[in-house]
Parts: C-alpha cells; sequence; structure tokens
C-alpha cells in the first residue's frame, strides 16, 4: 500500500514514514497539502493521512480538497479522537478520523476498523 502522510511537525512525520516502511507500506511524505495537490496523482495513492491540526490549515479543509481532486482514502490523525470529530470528518466525505498512536488495524480499508477507536 502507498500511504501520503501529510503533518507539519517532522518528529511525528519521521515517525509514521518509519512505522508505516516498517510494515511495508510505501511512504510519501509532506509539510503541506499544497505539495499533493501540486504534483501527486490521487491514482498512485491508496490512503492519505492528514493531520487534524497544523499551523497552516486544519485536516477537515486539508482533506476536502484532497477528495475533490480525487483521493479516496484519507484519514484525519488527531492527538485525541472526538466522535464529533469523526462524524464531522464523515460529513464532508472523508475516511474518518484516527487517533496517534496507530495501529495496524487503522490502516484498513473499511469503516470496521475504525469503530470504536478512542
Amino acid at each position: 500500500m502507498t500511504v501520503i502522510v501529510i503533518d507539519d511537525s517532522p518528529t511525528r512525520r519521521l515517525a509514521l514514514s518509519q512505522w508505516l516502511l516498517a510494515l511495508g507500506h510505501g511512504v510519501l511524505c509532506y509539510d503541506s497539502v499544497r505539495e499533493v495537490l501540486d504534483g501527486v496523482e490521487p491514482d498512485a495513492v491508496d490512503l492519505v493521512l492528514v493531520a487534524l491540526v497544523m499551523d497552516e490549515g486544519n485536516g477537515f479543509d486539508s482533506g476536502t480538497a484532497l477528495r475533490k481532486q480525487g483521493f479516496s482514502r484519507i484519514l484525519l490523525l488527531a492527538d485525541m479522537f472526538r466522535a464529533t470529530d469523526d462524524i464531522w470528518a464523515k460529513a464532508q466525505g472523508l475516511t474518518g478520523v484516527v487517533s496517534w498512536p496507530l495501529r495496524e488495524a487503522d490502516l484498513e480499508p473499511g469503516d470496521d476498523a475504525l469503530e470504536g477507536r478512542p
């Protein structure tokens, strides 16, 4: 699976990329959604992980822009899971919200892996 990580925290980008690589996934890291929108083809990516809170912008707006460009599986990455964030993300057409640290099951397609994820 090819995963894009969008987070303005270099530490979290590094931690996520190392974890995903150890699981055997391909990883592309960016510090802003603009870089992805300007240069990545949606068909080349299986999953996009976007930080919910960033210095410039937020995950909801970023995720919506990615969805409009054709990316299909977009998970927002939060420091703490809130059901209202997950409901709002899904209402925007995103896959949902997961909290850091991730579990391998969080990467699986379908809502079953995300249900009850505090």
